[in-house]
């Protein structure tokens, strides 16, 4: 069981394997893994959790498609029954050209454009992405980092915010809305 757990967290990255949008690449990733009760005690079932972020629906089904190969494969080579539970997760997160712009722009306004980076996609699983589908607008990010490196990684027990940038994340955000809506 053990075995066939490892082999599993090892192969995600398979899943979504030469998939990509704009240069960055789909993930297939292990949040979690767990197995057994005690040490010296084999255990008799295992979990898996993850998320599968891609760019398309196309590229979502086909991910679908390589994992539940993987899993068959792995099962019939691990002797073990592998069962693939997929939890409903919002669509990838899609930004209106315009809006982004409208909202760019603002930011430039409020920071300065040496202050203002456009990056390469990035693969966020929000549920902006359902009113996105229906309103425009866009998804942004907003640096919160302390100038002193001490603000730790998102999502870790270290994580502490500049307040300062969320003044500023106002600003944007009033001033990006002023823009889309004149």
């Amino acid at each position: 069981m053990i075995a066939a757990l490892a082999a599993l967290v090892l192969a995600l990255p398979d899943v979504v394997a030469g998939m990509e949008h704009e240069g960055t690449a789909a993930v297939c990733s292990a949040g979690l893994a767990r197995a057994g009760t005690a040490s010296n005690v084999l255990p008799s079932t295992a979990v898996v959790e993850g998320t599968l972020r891609t760019f398309t629906p196309a590229q979502k089904a086909e991910a679908l498609e390589r994992l539940a190969a993987i899993c068959r494969r792995l099962g019939d080579q691990s002797g073990v029954a592998i069962d693939v539970v997929h939890t409903t997760h919002a669509p990838p997160v899609v930004n209106d050209t315009e809006a982004t712009r409208l909202v760019q722009g603002a930011a430039v306004i409020a920071l300065g454009r040496d202050r203002v980076i456009s990056g390469l996609p990035l693969t966020p699983t929000d549920d902006v992405s359902e009113l996105l589908r229906r309103v425009p607008g866009c998804y942004f990010m907003l640096g919160g980092a302390r100038s002193d490196g001490s603000s730790g990684m998102h999502h870790s027990p270290t994580f502490d915010i500049d307040e300062e940038a969320l003044r500023i994340g106002a600003r944007v955000l009033v001033d990006g809305a002023v823009a889309l809506a004149t």
